[in-house]
């Protein structure tokens, strides 16, 4: 409270400091005046400043649902691609078709990294594509990502959530079911751009579809180790030749009319073999007379010719190879054999046990028994 006193009053502070008597006096005459002034005082509405206001409860606000945030794009559910092994065209499809059979099964999108050759497939223009950073040699910060899943077996497969906002990556060598109606999907995906030749086949012939590989383009690296470790990708002349008489003595001595795949750069010269060592008229052989090569391997449009001339045939023939096991899955068949084991004999390679399919219906014939 600011007061001011009367200016009487001073000249009493004076002389009460001179004399006691007087300043007890002056004490009583303040403590009397105080009274009187606060007691004159209309008493305010506005709180002073030295009281302590009440804290007032605090109310909070009604509740408001959280907006929810806008999803990125494919971030609702799972995802699924493949990783390219490094390897040509029969690889990357075999590994296309099987983690595509996955996402199909599971009910999730599908993506696929661009690789060579789809440019001339339908799957370039029906497929979503998924960028390749993604699906390279995990590096220390991509491991500890968790919404990364590594898929390299049926096990793995089982594990997979539709509903949890990952990124499911197939590696190459998952199996793969030929079962409909996926299978109809593959022939919608896996179907040329391109005019494919037809192959003359004689009347009342059966059609042989053989693929032999030599080795080309990134066979040449290693091939000394392939022939040695992995004789099955690059099988002897012999192991097709018992093939061919194999299935000329299954249908009753019927002709045959056998179409030879190679990478061979002079087929010609290869069917002439095989015919003088077959020596049957009833057995033609035949290749294509003009093959090209781009550096060492086969040009683009050849190569996507020679999968689908394959299928055109009954039967096919054919050494561990990715390129043929696509024609397999997307052919149909009466016969279809590939080699199973080999050994040595007489220090040479043989093919001594093979796999058959008749009618979908897998059984193994020893080569040993073919006349």
């Amino acid at each position: 409270m600011a007061q001011q006193y009367p200016n009487r009053l001073f000249p009493l502070l004076k002389s009460g400091l001179k004399n006691s008597k007087f300043f007890l006096l002056f004490l009583c005459c303040l403590n009397y005046y105080n009274l009187i002034c606060i007691s004159s005082i209309e008493p305010s509405n506005e709180p002073s400043n030295n009281i302590q206001r009440k804290a007032r409860p605090r109310i909070r606000p009604k509740h408001r649902p959280r907006k929810k945030k806008q999803q990125k794009k494919h971030g609702e559910k799972a995802r699924l691609a493949f990783k390219l092994n490094g390897g040509r065209l029969g690889d990357n499809l075999m590994n296309y078709v099987a983690a595509k059979q996955i996402a199909y099964e599971k009910g999730i999108p599908f993506y696929y990294p661009q690789f060579r050759h789809t440019e001339l497939l339908h799957l370039s223009s029906t497929e979503k594509k998924i960028n390749l950073k993604y699906l390279k040699g995990p590096s220390k910060q991509k491991r500890k990502r968790k919404d990364i899943v590594d898929i390299k077996s049926e096990n793995d497969a089982k594990h997979i959530n539709p509903k949890k906002r990952s990124l499911y990556i197939c590696h190459f060598g998952l199996p793969i079911k030929k079962a409909e109606p996926f299978i109809s999907e593959i022939h919608r995906t896996i179907s040329p751009k391109i005019p494919i030749p037809r192959i003359s086949v004689p009347p009342n012939t059966i059609s042989v579809a053989v693929h032999v590989r030599k080795g080309s383009g990134s066979d040449l690296g290693v091939l000394n180790h392939l022939l040695a470790v992995i004789p099955t990708k690059l099988p002897p002349d012999s192991y097709y030749l018992e093939q061919i008489k194999y299935l000329y003595e299954y249908f009753g001595r019927q002709k045959l009319y056998v179409y030879l795949f190679t990478d061979y750069k002079d087929p010609s010269t290869l069917a002439s073999l095989f015919s003088n060592q077959l020596n049957n008229p009833e057995i033609q052989i035949d290749c294509r007379r003009n093959l090209s090569f781009a550096g060492n391997d086969v040009v683009s449009h050849q190569i996507i010719e020679d999968l689908f001339m394959m299928t055109q045939c009954d039967c096919l023939i054919r050494p561990r190879s990715s390129l043929s096991m696509i024609a397999q899955v997307i052919g149909d068949y009466r016969v279809v054999i590939s080699p199973k084991e080999w050994g040595y004999i007489n220090n040479e390679v043989k093919i001594t046990q093979t796999h058959q399919t008749l009618d979908n219906n897998w059984l193994i014939i020893d080569p040993k028994n073919i006349t």
